[in-house]
């Protein structure tokens, strides 16, 4: 259905999460998961990127992994369990035929049109939830009674050949969209958003300090002081962003980038106060 390439170790991993979900109805906590395989290979397949196959979770302040829609889909231990979310596809459709308007499903009507146990119900509603296949509510997903509103690309999935073709197109559609938000948020555009806000409002110091140093004699003191309480300003934000966060003071890039934000900062600052004193 999709090409996703995984590594034995990869294939493992999330073999091993699905079948702690198959048997418990509830997500692996990660310290169970890094037993069995190691952590370091664990953690190696959790940060993998385009697609993610897994991801963390906190339940109770406590570190669990859950697979992706994609982790699911490439999961050899979910072939029948993938199988059956196609089988649910179709059943959408045939609702859809039977009445157009047909806004919701129940548990009960899926589990006797599909022939499922309890416990196929109970994973079905959480692949359909994994996948986000509902539309306006979704009760209980992942319990023994639930209901699911039908997706708003309802129409998408009669036009479909099959229930496969939707789910790779759907899949597509959600690529592209992810990759637009890149380009809408990419490290480029906002660094050159962060450098117009610092010099805008290092230009607005400058003229404010320039305005009190013209209009009110003897006014150094305070444009000096504006200056320095910002300078001091950067330095506390980035102490709080330090012990919030608990980064490494000279180990991590975003402290080091924003000790350079600070170094302009403090030198455009000395700078308004230099121009300040001469004029």
């Amino acid at each position: 259905m999709i090409d996703i390439r995984l590594s034995k170790d990869e294939q493992n991993v999330i073999n091993a999460i699905y079948e702690h979900f198959c048997s418990n109805n509830k997500w692996p906590v990660a310290r169970v998961i890094r037993k069995g395989l190691g952590r370091k290979t664990v953690e190696s397949v959790v940060v993998r990127k385009e697609p993610q196959v897994v991801q963390k979770i906190e339940d109770n302040r406590i570190e669990h992994y859950k697979l992706t829609f994609h982790g699911v889909l490439t999961c050899s231990e979910a072939k029948d369990d993938v199988q059956m979310l196609l089988r649910y596809i179709d059943f959408l459709k045939k609702k859809y035929e039977e009445n157009p308007a047909v806004q919701e499903v129940t548990s009960t009507e899926v589990e006797q049109s599909l022939k499922l146990s309890k416990e196929q119900s109970i994973r079905l509603s959480a692949l359909i939830d994994l996948g986000n296949l509902y539309a306006i509510s979704a009760t209980s997903l992942g319990r023994a009674e639930w209901k699911a509103g039908v997706p708003d690309d309802i129409e998408d999935i009669v036009e479909a050949n099959s229930p496969e073709e939707y789910l790779r197109k759907r899949l597509e559609k959600e690529e592209k969209r992810q990759e637009g938000l890149k380009k809408m948020y990419s490290t480029k555009r906002i660094d050159s958003f962060r450098l117009f806000s610092w010099l805008s409002f290092n230009i607005n110091l400058w003229l404010i300090s320039y305005m009190l140093h013209t209009f009110f004699k003897k006014a150094l003191p305070i444009t000096m002081f504006i200056n320095i309480w910002f300078a001091l300003y950067s330095i506390s934000k980035i102490l709080e962003d330090i012990f919030r966060k608990k980064v490494p003071f000279f180990s991590s890039e975003k402290v080091l980038d924003k000790l350079i934000w600070w170094v302009i900062t403090l030198l455009i600052s000395f700078f308004v106060g230099f121009i300040t004193r001469v004029y």
